[in-house]
């Protein structure tokens, strides 16, 4: 009977390691596509109507594509995920200090589903915000324009539409707010 239980035990524990390897395995192969991909790539690619703006499909959480404007606003990009702890403080800091962002134009971008994203955006208010959009993309374009797939990350571009900032870290209250003061002089 121990001699069951310890082979039930090593069975189990071969399964687990080996559905790690595979996983681990396809991880790298994503990361091995998408950096041939990158390689082949020498710059951002940018729309003409949006100045140093990269172009990326975004969509709106109802499916319809959404362009940025450029009006002299200065823009984050927030690259998130509803699940994820971090994402969770970013958006309490938007909603906790809404004077510091009012100025800028935020774009909360996620590969989520629209559903989910909703529930997060409400969850926090943020839908009260008329410079904080929701927004989904397409993970692989997205990752295509930025080189990251990291979350959070913070991408920010000045009001000439150049990009001023890209930070794939963890950023405390204070940081994003010197962030989004400096973002208003560039």
């Amino acid at each position: 009977m121990k001699g069951l239980k310890y082979l039930t035990f090593c069975l189990s524990l071969l399964a687990i390691i080996a559905l790690t390897v595979r996983n681990g395995i396809q991880t790298l192969s994503f990361r091995k596509n998408h950096s041939d991909q990158v390689k082949n790539k020498n710059t951002i690619s940018t729309s003409p109507e949006y100045g140093s703006f990269p172009y990326v499909s975004f969509y709106d959480l109802r499916g319809k594509q959404f362009k940025p404007v450029q009006n002299g606003k200065s823009h984050l990009i927030i690259y998130f995920d509803p699940d994820c702890d971090f994402c969770e403080e970013k958006a309490k800091i938007l909603a906790d200090y809404p004077d510091e962002f009012k100025d800028i134009q935020i774009l909360m971008v996620s590969s989520i589903e629209a559903n989910r994203i909703k529930a997060f955006q409400k969850k926090f208010h943020l839908d009260q915000y008329d410079n904080i959009v929701f927004l989904t993309v397409n993970e692989t374009q997205f990752y295509n324009q930025f080189q990251t797939l990291t979350i959070p990350t913070l991408i920010v571009y000045g009001k000439s539409g150049k990009q001023v900032e890209k930070i794939e870290a963890y950023v405390g209250v204070k940081t994003l707010i010197k962030l989004a003061r400096a973002s208003k002089k560039l």
